[in-house]
């Protein structure tokens, strides 16, 4: 059964009316939108903090963009390229709407703006991505697939830390590691104790309630100091850990983990048989990169040092076997700690998925509760946004 996954909070339901709308220009609405309402809002009630995050599509498959957008390039048969530059366009275009948007209402100059990738690019033909000079690229644990780019900009960075504009950070942090920083920095503004408590957790790295402990680090004061090396806030990041319980993405699987203790990364499994480098220029041959691959990957483990080696052209696991032993009794330390959440969430009362599709008109939306609850249904009309609310009862 398919669905349309768009949910809007404005409505409260489904995000009806939008079909043919390109999602970076909606995102981008809507968000200008948040930013004004929240500057009209804090105009009346003091300063009232704003924390917006903005899961642009673009740059992410399926690959299309507004014809207008896109331009032709050579050695690019099956267009993705220009298609991929034509996304980044797009959101580029959409990111200076919500700058302008902070700038327009007075919120920019106490803004921080975070704009980070979460993973390499495909690297197959039709996929776009190029991650040269490192090697694989999106669902291996390669360089190519989990080193990458990210800025900040906005007036906070440049009130706070000027002479940090226009430089380079080589911290060694992962994206968890947003969390605990943004929450600590708003907790120092407001002159308020660290918001986030951790519980305490027992001698398995688990809480109380069974959920492991928050691996987030703080990096602020690291990333804003005078002087930081690579592992001023961490030495060690676990990159995957694949198993029945966690599976990663296909066509990885189990077996698939790895582990970073600088400056060494221990990598296991075949990796989706994507290991592979590619040219400065890309597509450079006109076959297709199959999936899988045929990349034996590190069946047995490889054993890299990324600070001499970033492109991991060298597996040095059989002349430093203490430290590949080592680095995997604590890659199966870790891996013990994977935990997958419980959907079920404790609800107890369900309507059949294809009642949830015809309630709906055919767009995701909730269909479990615990009980009996009410859920205002927006059916749509037309194009237009003009509701017909119908009050289902879901649950005994």
């Amino acid at each position: 059964v398919e669905f349309i996954d768009l949910w809007s909070s404005e409505l409260g339901g489904p995000a009806y009316g939008q079909n043919g709308t390109y999602s970076t220009f909606m995102y981008a609405r809507e968000a200008e939108r948040l930013i004004e309402r929240h500057a009209e809002a804090s105009s009346k009630d003091n300063e009232r903090p704003l924390f917006l995050y903005l899961a642009w599509q673009a740059m992410h498959g399926p690959l299309e963009a507004p014809v207008e957008y896109e331009l032709p390039l050579p050695n690019d048969p099956r267009e993705a390229r220009a298609k991929m530059n034509a996304m980044a366009a797009v959101l580029d275009e959409g990111i200076r709407n919500v700058t302008n948007a902070l700038k327009r209402t007075g919120l920019y100059d106490n803004a921080l703006i975070v704009v980070s990738s979460d993973n390499g690019g495909w690297i197959q033909l039709d996929h776009g991505g190029n991650n040269y000079p490192l090697r694989g690229g999106k669902v291996t644990d390669y360089e190519g697939g989990v080193r990458t780019a990210a800025f900040l900009t906005g007036g906070f960075l440049t009130r706070k830390a000027p002479h940090k504009v226009g430089t380079r950070s080589t911290l060694l942090v992962h994206i968890v590691d947003w969390y605990s920083t943004l929450i600590g920095l708003s907790a120092r503004e407001d002159n308020q104790p660290h918001a986030l408590h951790v519980p305490h957790s027992d001698t398995d790295g688990k809480r109380a309630n069974g959920i492991p402990s928050i691996d987030s680090q703080d990096f602020w004061g690291s990333l804003i100091g005078k002087a930081s090396t690579v592992t001023a806030v961490r030495e060690e990041i676990p990159l995957s850990f694949c198993n029945i319980e966690a599976e990663c993405d296909w066509p990885g699987g189990v077996g698939d983990a790895a582990l970073i203790s600088w400056p060494y990364k221990i990598i296991n499994g075949t990796q989706a048989g994507l290991g592979v480098w590619q040219g400065n220029q890309f597509p450079n041959a006109s076959e297709r990169i199959p999936m899988p691959g045929n990349d034996a990957g590190c069946p047995l483990g490889c054993l890299f040092n990324i600070r001499d080696d970033p492109t991991e052209h060298h597996d040095i696991k059989e002349v430093y076997p203490d430290i590949f032993n080592t680095l995997l009794k604590r890659l199966n330390e870790v891996g013990k700690q994977v935990y997958q959440t419980n959907y079920s969430g404790g609800d107890d009362s369900c309507i059949s998925v294809e009642a949830a599709r015809e309630r709906d008109k055919g767009f995701l939306a909730p269909r479990c509760s615990s009980g009996t609850v009410t859920y205002i249904q927006q059916t749509p009309r037309g194009r237009g946004l003009e509701p017909l609310n119908v009050t289902v009862e879901i649950g005994a």
